[in-house]
């Protein structure tokens, strides 16, 4: 079985095992080494990493990104694979959910992947681009689940929601069995969010598509939001919210963790759709577990709406949903009905140490 993972730029990771191809299976896609690329498009071999036999642990895919090669190198261990695609050095490494490197930035952390013990396993990481379609097809190609996700902030609302229907549309043209999309908490529920509607079309357009299989994962705000610059600048913890509104949040290890759970579980996640968190809490409750993590005092700014609708009227109606109705995600049952336990905020700050 392959499965790969699609995201924004469109990275594929596989890993299979060390078997002979099987007579009806399709011929391999995106065999050119990136190095010997002749053109921007197209889809791309970047590492081929022998892994070995893995243990029967569970065991994550990690991505970290760094100023340049050496400082990549330097903080690589066993199991690590240090790859340049998409003009950025980036450590990839299979390792458990509790592997941290020495330096470098943490993107995602996505599994427990579906390894079986006392085989030999390879990884093979191409790259591709969601605005072009041969890159795709060649992706696809023989593929028997595909993971997506897209982003607004790179593409643009229009463009994000291009490529998740496009992508969708050619993985149900190349067969995929079990597609997975990753949309927005509140999605389907006319939000008039720019980037969550856009969202809610692609969903649609997954439906309708009739795969044999399909999975539809709505994380709610990212925790990782918190500490980057829309939010956190200096002491100050910043947002256009009432310091008495609760927000959802989720951290995104706890996404992936859901997406492979859709994989290992895909028969009787087939059809679902699920609204995922890991905890609800006002901005200052937040400045002060960040403070805790962080070690130093950070407060809650409140800024008005207006400073925030001057750089995006979309961001700006997203906050303004958070105060008026907000996310609904079922966070205490999420354990019981699919066995994943999301971090609260308070666990998620203890990784960031």
């Amino acid at each position: 079985m392959m499965i790969a993972w699609v995201t924004a730029s469109a990275w594929l990771l596989t890993i299979v095992a060390a078997a002979p191809t099987p007579p009806s299976q399709p011929p391999a896609a995106c065999e050119t080494p990136a190095n010997q690329r002749t053109s921007e498009i197209g889809c791309y071999l970047t590492v081929v990493e022998p892994l070995g036999s893995l243990p029967a642990t569970p065991l994550f895919w990690h991505l970290y990104v760094y100023p340049n090669r050496a400082a990549a190198e330097a903080a690589r261990g066993a199991r690590g694979t240090v790859v340049e695609s998409f003009k950025k050095i980036w450590l990839y490494t299979i390792a458990d959910s509790d592997w941290r490197p020495v330096a470098g930035e943490r993107i995602a952390v996505i599994g427990p992947l579906g390894i079986e013990a006392g085989k030999r396993y390879t990884a093979r990481d191409r790259e591709g681009r969601l605005d072009d379609v041969a890159s795709l097809e060649q992706a696809l190609a023989g593929v028997w689940g595909a993971f997506a996700v897209q982003n607004t902030w790179e593409a643009g609302v229009e463009g994000e929601e291009n490529q998740g229907k496009r992508f969708a549309k050619l993985a149900r043209e190349k067969g995929v069995q079990h597609f997975v999309y990753t949309s927005v908490g509140s999605a389907h529920r006319k939000t008039g969010i720019p980037h969550f509607d856009n969202k809610a079309r692609v969903e649609e357009t997954v439906r309708a598509l009739g795969f044999p299989s399909h999975v539809i994962i709505r994380p709610v705000f990212f925790m990782e939001n918190l500490v980057s610059a829309w939010f956190l600048n200096g002491d100050k913890l910043t947002a256009a919210l009432d310091p008495k509104t609760k927000l959802q949040m989720i951290a995104v290890a706890d996404i992936g963790k859901f997406g492979a759970r859709a994989f290992e579980k895909a028969e009787e996640m087939r059809g679902q759709e699920i609204d995922i968190a890991g905890d609800a809490v006002t901005m200052p409750e937040a400045a002060t577990v960040l403070s805790q993590a962080l070690g130093r005092k950070i407060e809650f700014q409140q800024i008005p709406i207006a400073a925030v609708r001057q750089n995006s009227e979309d961001f700006a109606l997203m906050l303004e949903w958070f105060e008026r109705t907000g996310y609904n995600a079922d966070i205490g049952s999420l354990e019981k009905r699919y066995g994943i336990k999301p971090m609260t905020l308070a666990e998620w700050a203890r990784t960031r140490k």
